[in-house]
């Protein structure tokens, strides 16, 4: 028995240290990937050694057309099946987060509303050069999948700045991208197209790698192009010098993300060159930066993040994430048609996120303001919540609002020593809401590696303790 015992214990340990040792080969797999990833970036830039901006840019451009192979613009739906794909599947929408389309349907099309359809946007626009599908005109560092409405309404504007402009988003749509007329005419004047914050820096690397992959971008001048492009004493490696101070602006205050870098490593594959602005933030400085103006540099976006300049060189303000939300009360007691305001504190002081939004689930019971200040209007109980704006994944925190009925008699105050009457007790505190239970993510149609390493292990320990259990009954 004691020989059987052993063999057990020895076949579960085999089989555990398998089950666990799968994943573990897994996370080894991915490490070995990205330091591939990033020796095979590496020997991309392998020959640029200059430091000088002339220098750097001519090699660059050299670089990035060296190995160039077109894909044809009927080719590039079929290749944002790989290059601008979101983790639930849909195309990645240059101006929305939301649209949800196949990458293998719903492309243009007729529209007639945010959400129809996507197709082919050039975000520097074809009357810009004379218009044409080939070269810059079906160049996937420059052409994007895009929701065909909101295509339509860019039309031709050069990208800008516009506060009040006329919002384009699907409803409930946190985001959006706006059509007006240009906050700052020192840079560019007339009507713009202002992308979301998101995609204000990929656009910025667009037009780096535009001016620096073709030779003729300077010449890029019809229509609304001569305010971004041209050859003159006012300009620099191709950009308008004015408006090289909303390119390096967005360039800062929208970082280089995870997305920016897989999409240039599967756009490598198809079109056999990369961004180098993705690649090497840095080189846009090297180039470009040293123009940037000196004065004038209170930027932010909505998001909080900000950009100083330090030797005429633009720097990216940190953007600190919050870690949570505070209230100075959890429960609030108003009788009708009073108020009380609410504090909310968001945690780190110094979080780059700094507004509150403020909700109340029945405002028939008691409404909140902009501010946090609660009003009861009937006899009731409900809650308020607020919530850090613009901040994702979601931060908030509630308080259980009692609305109590004006002519309620204001409760007695109870003896310490135990006389007198019983004080009136509170209205019940209403439950928060229940938080909807965490998606499930599928993985495949077997589960993770490890849960189904685990349920083999099982299964394999309950074979082996059957055959134990048989051969005794032998015995």
């Amino acid at each position: 028995m004691k020989k059987n015992l052993a063999i057990l214990s020895t076949a579960f340990v085999a089989l555990s240290a398998i089950s666990f040792g799968i994943k573990d080969l897994k996370d080894s797999y991915n490490r070995i990937q990205k330091v591939l990833a990033d020796e095979t970036i590496e020997n991309y830039y392998s020959s640029v050694n200059t430091t000088t901006d002339e220098g750097l840019f001519t090699k660059l451009r050299s670089v990035i057309s060296s190995g160039y192979k077109s894909i044809g613009y009927s080719g590039l739906y079929s290749a944002y099946a790989k290059t601008d794909v979101r983790e639930d599947g849909y195309i990645r929408d240059l101006y929305s987060n939301m649209t949800k389309y196949p990458t293998n349907s719903k492309q243009c099309g007729n529209y007639s509303d945010i959400g129809d359809c996507y197709n082919r946007e050039h975000t520097i626009p074809q009357s810009w050069w004379g218009k044409g599908t080939s070269n810059q005109g079906c160049d996937i560092y420059i052409v994007y999948p895009s929701d065909g409405k909101i295509n339509g309404m860019r039309s031709n504007w050069p990208f800008g700045e516009t506060a009040n402009g006329t919002r384009y988003a699907l409803n409930g749509d946190p985001e959006g991208n706006r059509v007006g007329t240009s906050d700052d005419s020192s840079i560019v004047s007339g009507t713009v197209f202002e992308p979301f914050d998101d995609r204000k820096g990929d656009m910025a690397r667009t037009y780096f790698y535009a001016a620096t992959r073709w030779s003729g971008s300077s010449g890029w001048t019809g229509g609304e192009g001569g305010s971004v492009f041209g050859s003159g004493s006012d300009t620099l490696f191709n950009f308008k010098k004015s408006y090289l101070k909303l390119l390096l602006k967005w360039h800062a205050l929208d970082p280089v993300d995870e997305f920016e870098i897989n999409r240039t490593n599967e756009a490598q594959k198809l079109q056999g060159n990369r961004n180098p602005f993705i690649d090497h933030p840095s080189y846009v400085d090297l180039i470009w930066g040293g123009e940037y103006p000196s004065t004038g540099l209170n930027y932010e976006f909505t998001n909080g993040g900000a950009a100083t300049v330090v030797n005429g060189h633009i720097v990216p303000g940190e953007t600190v994430d919050p870690t949570g939300i505070a209230l100075n009360k959890t429960v609030l007691n108003i009788i009708e048609d009073n108020s009380e305001a609410l504090t909310a504190t968001i945690s780190p002081s110094n979080s780059s996120y700094k507004t509150v939004e403020w909700t109340s689930n029945d405002t028939s019971i008691a409404t909140v303001s902009s501010t946090g200040v609660v009003t009861a209007v009937k006899e009731g109980s409900t809650y308020v919540t607020a919530k850090i704006a613009g901040y994702s994944p979601e931060l908030k925190v509630t308080c259980a609002v009692n609305a109590i009925k004006k002519d309620d008699p204001t409760p007695p105050t109870p003896d310490p020593g135990g006389g007198g009457d019983e004080p009136t007790p509170e209205p019940p505190t209403p439950e928060p809401p229940t938080p909807s239970p965490t998606p499930y993510t599928n993985k495949g149609c077997l589960g993770d590696a490890t849960t189904i390493s685990i349920l083999v292990s099982s299964l394999a320990l309950s074979g082996i303790i059957i055959l134990l259990i048989r051969k005794k009954k032998k015995e």
